[in-house]
């Protein structure tokens, strides 16, 4: 890598968590399934004390509820709910067993099964293309609700539609780990990430990667005074320019959609307010970032 001269700020869109569902999708589900109900006690009962032996219980009563389900014997909203329970007692194993001195292997393991995906708003490809092409690895952190102890445990998903785009793999004291420590993002309220040391020739690699051009940039620089020094920021690719970059022309695009909506508005297929409309929307898509704003 050349010098570090950057880091990339994305804020966090979406927080897919493995086996959480909305409240009451499954607890008015009735069962005689013998496994469902075996999850129910552990459920009920685990504590301080149990949760380990409790835990190798649920795992197999998994492993029986799936076996009956394979064979027929057990139904889809049984299994649901029997899902259901299965990961809140392995979220909450996982909570008590971060408390123990000496944690064992297969609780230790609970973290990357339980870690969520946090979907952030940039292109993995396009911006920090090392880490896959090199498996260089970046410092990350939240860079704002410092004061707050991190609750969650999460990998990174980018926007693209590769579903390579994952950053799974995260700088550590010892080698690597494959979960981060991050906050659960609060409603309505934006949650941002820093992606530090990055090198002079990241875009550059990244090649418009999925049509995600440049983002927009901010030069933070220290005055003679010894105070930040923040620019106008450099705007990012719009939508226009990377097509520009692709070899079609924005304009001949919308004036062939203005001649289709017009030949159909002729044919009374649509009106006025309808060829208005999509012209618009046109107009606007193509000044867009090609980012999520």
């Amino acid at each position: 890598m050349v010098a570090y001269h950057s880091m990339l700020v994305t804020d966090v869109r979406k927080v897919v968590a493995p086996g959480l569902v909305a409240d009451g999708d499954f607890s008015e589900v009735e069962s005689d399934a013998q496994p469902v109900l075996e999850l129910v006690d552990i459920a009920e009962g685990i504590n301080a004390k149990n949760f380990r032996e409790r835990y190798h219980d649920a795992v197999q009563q998994r492993g029986d509820m799936n076996s009956l389900f394979d064979l027929g014997y057990l139904g889809l909203r049984d299994k649901a709910k029997g899902e259901a329970l299965f990961w809140k007692i392995c979220r909450r194993v996982a909570r008590l067993s971060r408390q123990m001195k000496h944690r064992p292997k297969e609780l230790q393991d609970l973290d990357q099964m339980l870690a969520s995906r946090f979907v952030c708003n940039f292109s993995m490809f396009q911006s920090i293309p090392d880490f896959w092409a090199f498996d260089q690895l970046f410092p990350i952190v939240p860079i704002h609700r410092l004061n707050e102890i991190p609750t969650e445990r999460g990998v990174l998903c980018d926007i693209t539609c590769d579903s390579d785009g994952t950053v799974d793999r995260f700088v550590d004291t010892k080698h690597f780990k494959e979960s981060l420590e991050l906050h659960a993002p609060l409603p309505d309220e934006p949650y941002y990430l820093g992606i530090l040391l990055l090198g002079a020739y990241q875009e550059t690699l990244g090649d418009i990667h999925n049509l995600f051009g440049t983002v927009t940039e901010l030069n933070v620089a220290v005055g003679t005074d010894g105070r930040r020094v923040v620019s106008q920021p450099i705007r990012g690719d719009n939508v226009r320019d990377v097509l520009s970059d692709f070899g079609y022309e924005p304009e001949a695009l919308r004036e062939a959609l203005a001649r289709r909506l017009a030949e159909r508005k002729q044919a009374g297929l649509i009106g006025d307010e309808d060829e208005h409309e999509v012209l618009a929307t046109s107009s606007r898509v193509l000044d867009d970032y090609t980012y999520l704003v």
